[in-house]
């Protein structure tokens, strides 16, 4: 993917006549799909990683010790019995991670609830499952797939000014937001082991 000259917070709202205006980039990267990701990936619990911050997620599914991740990423955990999930927020992105594990680890507060997205996935799903889901991937491994969605969005002006008091309405006529997505599902003996969903906005 093309080198990003920004990165831009994630968690702030776009909120003017530009919000629902996108198009395709002129040239995708192999395999790659010139479309949004399904926003049902980003609900999971009850909460919304693409909208919901850490103080809301930990008043839906109770407290749960932010700890520090690679470079600015904060992360939540929470667990049950036999699965995880990681939330992380940064200033490259937002996303999470489901897993499965045998036991909790300490640093996660322990759920009952089962743990799958919005848009059906979930451990142990087979893999035909999933491409019958999602469709053809757009990078097979052996115990891995992903898929990769890219699309330009038009920034507003609300959202720029929030971070460069000097951006004018004629900068915003060249400029778009480049949303990436991934999602990635790893298998063991054919069956969903693990997946996430990470999306960053630049420009």
């Amino acid at each position: 993917m093309k080198n990003s000259l920004f990165t831009v917070l994630f968690f702030i709202g776009i909120s003017s006549v530009y919000a629902n205006e996108y198009k395709v980039p002129a040239s995708l990267n192999n395999g790659e799909y010139g479309t949004y990701i399904a926003q049902e990936n980003y609900r999971v619990l009850g909460v919304n990683v693409a909208t919901d911050d850490f103080k809301t997620i930990q008043s839906k599914l109770g407290g749960s010790e932010l700890y520090k991740g690679k470079h600015t990423s904060n992360h939540l955990c929470y667990a049950n019995n036999h699965h995880q999930i990681e939330f992380a927020i940064s200033s490259l992105g937002y996303g999470y991670k489901i897993m499965h594990k045998s036991k909790a680890p300490s640093k996660c507060t322990v759920i009952s609830a089962d743990i799958a997205n919005g848009y059906g996935l979930k451990i142990g799903m087979k893999k035909s499952q999933i491409i019958n889901l999602l469709g053809t991937p757009s990078k097979v491994q052996d115990t891995k797939i992903s898929y990769f969605y890219w699309v330009q969005e038009k920034p507003s002006a609300k959202k720029l000014n929030q971070l460069h008091s000097n951006t004018t309405d004629s900068d915003l006529k060249d400029m778009w937001l480049d949303v990436y997505s991934h999602l990635e599902i790893t298998f063991k003996n054919d069956v969903v082991d693990s997946f996430s969903v990470f999306t960053t906005n630049t420009y």
